[in-house]
């Protein structure tokens, strides 16, 4: 799972016809973020794989 921010969301929308999509989701948004400023956060609360009180968990 992945949580990205509006403005990368925006990003995407906008250039989705020249965005390229590889075999695996994680290989095609790390080509797509490659040459902008994106911060990683490693937030503990979006973790879905072990149950822990606070935690936020959807996917689609």
């Amino acid at each position: 799972m992945y949580v990205i921010s509006r403005a990368l969301a925006k990003f995407i929308s906008i250039n989705r016809s020249i965005l390229r999509t590889y075999a695996h989701d994680d290989v095609s948004a790390g080509s797509w973020f490659i040459g902008l400023d994106v911060k990683h956060v490693d937030e503990a609360k979006f973790c879905c794989s072990s149950w822990s009180a606070g935690a936020i968990c959807a996917g689609v």
